[in-house]
């Protein structure tokens, strides 16, 4: 991600223009001013790309905007996970480096499937249940602080008569 002050619109830029980016679009990775977003929504290669407002691109975590969607050797999209290398891959990555890997993915069909997945309802109640344990452990450990804390007032209370007496 740019600097959070100053992102430019990537068409404007190529063209050494500079123009603050109004838009941000996740597929092309690329900001947009106001001009450059319509003509991206109608471009035939574009149309179809969800856009969002620079505001609330500045608001991800750094680790969802940092994602990288292009192959930085061939500077092509990523279209396939390859599950033998535990590695995203463009179509030029496959033909050359995966060629003999199976059990491809598409990253598209993987998005697609992933909300309804059973793996997110188990790993969303596996979350559930890890916060109620840790629930239940930092109230434990409250209490045997308050029960400790008792404990040596009692004990410093029997040390104090003793001494007295």
């Amino acid at each position: 991600m740019e600097t959070a002050a100053k992102i430019l619109c990537g068409i404007c830029d190529a063209q050494h223009v500079t123009q603050c980016a109004d838009f941000w679009c996740p597929e092309c990775d690329d900001g947009l001013c106001t001009e450059c977003k319509t003509h991206h929504s109608f471009s035939k290669s574009s149309r179809h790309h969800d856009v969002i407002s620079i505001e609330n691109y500045r608001k991800l975590p750094t680790d969802i905007s940092n994602i990288v969607h292009h192959c930085n050797e061939h500077e092509k999209k990523f279209h396939i996970y390859c599950p033998h290398h535990d590695q995203l891959c463009c179509l030029i990555c496959i033909s050359t480096s995966h060629k003999e890997c199976t059990g491809m993915l598409s990253i598209d069909e993987m998005a697609k499937t992933s909300k309804s997945s059973g793996l997110l309802e188990t790993l969303l109640k596996s979350l559930e249940d890890l916060k109620s344990n840790m629930d239940n452990i930092l109230y434990d450990r409250q209490s045997n602080l308050l029960k400790i804390k008792e404990q040596k007032k009692t004990f410093m209370l029997a040390l104090k008569n003793n001494v007295k007496g």
